[in-house]
């Protein structure tokens, strides 16, 4: 432990120079730049684990592990494409079924499904890596619940291979499960204690030849599952990052304390594995059933806190998140030399963008705008109109600046028609996140829209 405790104070210092910070946005679920990829003392154990237990099983089982540790997080540092992401997955999980001797002793479609529910899993883990506590509490009780397994039930592995990457989430909750974590775990960290957790899964499950043993990741498979409908039906793009998680929601607009979130997510996973451990044997997979149903349930109070909250469930925004850039506008520096109104064409992406913005009713919008026209002709002083900003005749303008189109967005009718949107953006919220949620916005000088339903 003391040498993991000093691997990380290591990195920490490495992550300080190189700056390997996850800065916060409209999704994030911190409000500091915090460091990134704590999450790499995983590997540092594996390292440890192998090198003192080498064998040729082993040394395929982490070769998949450092090529899926070095592609998550390079990730970490820069973007890379998810399909060289899955690239990499892939032939990770390929080195491991080379170590199980899966290839030829099982049939084509179960090799096929193995892939597939190995990087599901994957993801789900990486998915579920978004508040303080939640991957170590959570790694915790899965490893846990497998090596109570591998002791009192049927032994299917070395019993270090489990206590190893406890201690290894013992070390990374010390910096992590606090009020303002001093690191996160990172895709370096979820994907490597991911696929540690389903690699000694799949170990249990060919020695007991049974699937019961998946209900461990019963709290994760629910929601992930869950939220992956969610999204689908409100038309986006599940690939990309999001605030939809029933733990988002706590956490994000209910501000409940992530270490309490995080908490209770991992105290649902001990008893789930508990109630299987215990039930199992007389009930059979009617527990599973029960116990996948009543967390179903549990998901689903998401959908009311959600009302409660005044948080849209259905609303087509694929476009905005496929935004690949998070900068906030009001970062971006203030620029004359916008096309006015009149001047920007229409085109299906700024269709898209404005109906992601807000969507309402035809019959709300007509009746809305008549009253707001009616509302402004009988003021006695209306507000001097702005001046419309001017086209730049000057050619170097197009190359240094990138040209904003003016706000059209029904939920900003109050303004200008042509204000540059940079110019209404919230000045402690990422513009994304904004646009997302256009009634949520506590900034004094943001003026309420006709479609308010904030009193």
């Amino acid at each position: 432990m003391v040498l993991l405790l000093a691997a990380e104070l290591i990195y920490f210092r490495v992550a300080q120079k190189w700056h390997i910070i996850d800065m916060p946005n409209g999704r994030s679920s911190h409000t500091e730049p915090t460091l990134l990829g704590g999450g790499i003392i995983y590997w540092v154990t594996a390292l440890i684990y192998f090198a003192l237990n080498p064998s040729k099983q082993t040394g395929w089982i982490f070769l998949g592990l450092t090529a899926i540790a070095a592609i998550s997080f390079l990730d970490d540092v820069v973007d890379v494409r998810q399909k060289i992401r899955l690239v990499f997955q892939l032939l990770s999980v390929t080195c491991v079924f080379i170590a199980i001797n899966a290839f030829g002793n099982y049939p084509w479609w179960v090799i096929f499904l193995g892939y597939f529910f190995f990087v599901g899993i994957l993801n789900a883990y990486n998915f579920m890596d978004g508040i303080n506590g939640m991957t170590g509490l959570c790694s915790l009780v899965i490893l846990g619940s497998l090596q109570y397994v591998n002791l009192k039930i049927t032994p299917f592995a070395d019993a270090d291979l489990i206590w190893y990457p406890m201690i290894a989430s013992v070390v990374f909750l010390f910096f992590n499960f606090r009020k303002q974590a001093k690191c996160f775990a990172g895709d370096v960290g979820s994907i490597s204690i991911g696929f540690w957790v389903v690699v000694l899964l799949l170990r249990l499950m060919i020695k007991t030849h049974d699937l019961i043993w998946i209900s461990f990741l019963l709290v994760y498979g629910v929601e992930t599952c869950g939220t992956i409908f969610h999204r689908i039906l409100r038309g986006e793009n599940i690939t990309q990052p999001h605030r939809l998680h029933f733990f988002q929601i706590l956490v994000n607009e209910y501000h409940l304390p992530h270490r309490l979130v995080s908490s209770v997510y991992a105290a649902l996973q001990l008893i789930c594995s508990a109630l299987v451990i215990w039930l199992y044997p007389t009930m059979g997979w009617w527990i599973f059933g029960i116990l996948a149903v009543v967390l179903s349930a549990v998901y689903t109070l998401k959908f009311k806190l959600m009302i409660m909250a005044g948080i849209p469930l259905l609303k087509t925004n694929m476009h905005l998140q496929a935004t690949k850039s998070y900068q906030p506008a009001y970062l971006t520096p203030n620029i004359a030399d916008v096309k006015a109104a009149d001047d920007v064409s229409s085109s299906p992406e700024t269709e898209d963008t404005d109906a992601a913005i807000y969507i309402a009713s035809d019959t709300d919008a007509t009746e809305s705008a008549h009253d707001a026209t009616h509302s402004h002709a009988d003021a006695p002083n209306p507000k001097p109109a702005l001046a419309k900003p001017q086209p730049s005749t000057s050619a170097s303008s197009a190359t240094d600046y990138t040209l904003q189109p003016a706000a059209k967005n029904p939920a900003l009718s109050d303004l200008d028609e042509t204000e540059p949107a940079e110019n209404v953006a919230h000045p402690d919220k990422d513009d994304i996140f904004l646009l997302n949620n256009p009634n949520q916005s506590n900034n004094p000088n943001l003026p309420d829209h006709p479609y308010s339903t904030n009193p």
